[in-house]
């Protein structure tokens, strides 16, 4: 039984350390996709550059393995 527990209790710390991820779908005022734009992940509090993605065809984008933080897109 604390075996069970233990393993239980391990699969939720792990589950709750997992990164996080953003995804979306860049499109212009007439809802056509934008097709390859880049996108970048900023950290608020000083502006520096995280992590970068390029939309595919269709204009979705991820990215994913974000630590816990703030953020901003461009």
């Amino acid at each position: 039984m604390k075996q069970l527990f233990t393993s239980i209790l391990f699969s939720l710390l792990l589950f709750s350390i997992q990164a996080q991820k953003i995804s979306g779908k860049l499109t212009d005022k007439n809802k056509q996709a934008i097709s390859f734009a880049t996108i970048a992940l900023f950290k608020e509090v000083d502006s520096s550059l995280v992590k970068g993605a390029l939309s595919d065809e269709a204009g979705v984008f991820e990215i994913d393995n974000i630590s816990e933080g703030k953020y901003y897109i461009v």
